[in-house]
């Protein structure tokens, strides 16, 4: 990971990737407690998707601990642009 665009590519994968696993773990039927019943945790397929969950939840943990120290400034520099046009936007909708 050398520069800011690479890392917010692989961030955005691994985000991607985290998204479709969550999808997958939520379609799995609850109690009425909104848990997923022991029966189905010992499943393969819960098992399993669950192991891929932690894995890839590991991996952007790691992802932004590296990339919030090397890319510091570019993330407050992006992060505060998009307040300023959000800002902008609810400024001029208010003068409207």
């Amino acid at each position: 990971m050398e520069n800011y665009q690479e890392y917010k590519k692989i961030k955005g994968e691994i985000d991607a990737a985290l998204q479709q696993i969550e999808n997958r773990l939520h379609s799995f039927p609850k109690n009425e407690m909104g848990l997923v019943p022991d029966v189905i945790r010992k499943t393969p397929e819960y098992i399993e998707t669950k192991k891929q969950w932690n894995k890839y939840w590991s991996l952007l943990r790691s992802i932004n601990q590296i990339g919030v120290k090397k890319f510091k400034k570019e993330i407050q520099k992006e992060y505060q642009d998009k307040r300023d046009a959000a800002n902008k936007r609810y400024l001029e909708n208010l003068i409207k």
